[in-house]
């Protein structure tokens, strides 16, 4: 048997939060994945969706986080669990998070997002915890897909997934 490894991929970040000071998520998230290579500027989430305001508040901003050090795909799972164990050492109480980081990956054909939440499109990894492919790029460009998340498919999301899939060997953008 032939196995094909494919080249490593950029991590990033969806981190989900409420108004205040991200210093320490920033000093964590660091610590866990290595410099970053792009911190995308913040935006308000519930011009998307108001799906997390209910645990963690209203006012939530979101930011697309990229890094410096290339990873190996399979290890997305891995990322992901660690970034709920960061999620529960940074919640103040129980049940009540003040982040929420979801790792993705892009690669030079698809941005890939990692989640514990089941679906007809996603397929398991392990430990809980699931791949989407939810951009896919072609034609210099990337395109959503009928699940793709409304704020994955604003131009400023499309404009910072293209600047960092020239970091996972995109040729051009």
């Amino acid at each position: 048997m032939i196995e094909t490894i494919p080249p490593p991929a950029v991590l990033f970040v969806a981190l989900l939060y409420a108004p205040g000071d991200l210093q320490e998520c920033m000093r964590e998230l660091t610590a866990l994945f290595g410099s970053a290579a792009e911190v995308g500027p913040g935006y308000p989430m519930a011009a998307f969706s108001r799906y997390y305001e209910r645990e963690m508040g209203v006012g939530l901003q979101k930011r697309f986080i990229s890094f410096q050090r290339p990873v190996p795909m399979d290890q997305l799972a891995q990322y992901k669990r660690e970034a709920q164990a960061l999620e529960n050492k940074l919640q103040q109480e129980p049940g009540k998070r003040l982040f929420n980081i979801d790792p993705g990956l892009v690669t030079s054909y698809s941005v890939i997002l990692s989640t514990s939440k089941n679906h007809a499109h996603r397929i398991y990894l392990r430990e809980g915890v699931f791949a989407e492919v939810t951009l896919i790029f072609r034609e210099g460009r990337y395109y959503p897909l009928p699940w793709t998340y409304p704020d994955y498919q604003s131009p400023a999301a499309l404009d910072f997934f293209k600047r960092a899939r020239k970091g996972a060997g995109g040729r051009g953008a």
